[in-house]
């Protein structure tokens, strides 16, 4: 029988996680992205017991990378997804700090530009909430909007 082990970070340490990832194996996560897709999770472990009710699984909380703490369900039922604002800023400031102490290559910085390009285009085509258009995507906006914003430092 599978058993899955469930593991939450923190939005900020998580997207820092990715930073260093990025560093050591050129894997890459946009602000973008995480802003988008760290809410999703939430109600995750419900979907778990509900869809996969003979599965176990275990929660693990690894909240600014404690270690790992093993949580009971009702425990992991109250991490926090939610993305504010507030909380947006907080990573677009993670990234930028990487990006002012010299800690990505030109090539990752380039890497992390096409890809936001890319992920807004597909945003857009996809009536996904894209952070960078105040949390609404705009009937007006297009892919070279898109594109020129972030090449000019509108949305970055």
């Amino acid at each position: 029988m599978p058993q899955l082990l469930y593991v939450y970070n923190d939005a900020e340490t998580g997207y820092t996680n990715c930073m260093e990832r990025l560093i050591q194996s050129n894997r890459a996560v946009t602000c973008e992205a995480y802003i988008s897709v760290f809410p999703q999770f939430d109600g995750r472990v419900e979907y778990i017991e509900e869809h996969y009710p003979d599965m176990k699984f275990y929660c693990v909380d690894n909240s600014h990378n404690n270690g790992g703490k093993l949580v009971t369900n009702e425990e992991a039922k109250l991490w926090d997804y939610s993305m504010t604002e507030d909380l947006q800023q907080k990573l677009y400031a993670i990234k930028q700090s990487y990006i002012d102490a010299g800690k990505l290559t030109t090539e990752q910085i380039i890497a992390l530009q096409l890809i936001c390009a890319i992920f807004c285009i597909w945003a857009l085509s996809t009536n996904l909430r894209c952070s960078m258009h105040d949390g609404k995507n705009k009937a007006s906006d297009t892919p070279q909007r898109v594109c020129r914003l972030f090449y000019i430092g509108e949305c970055s």
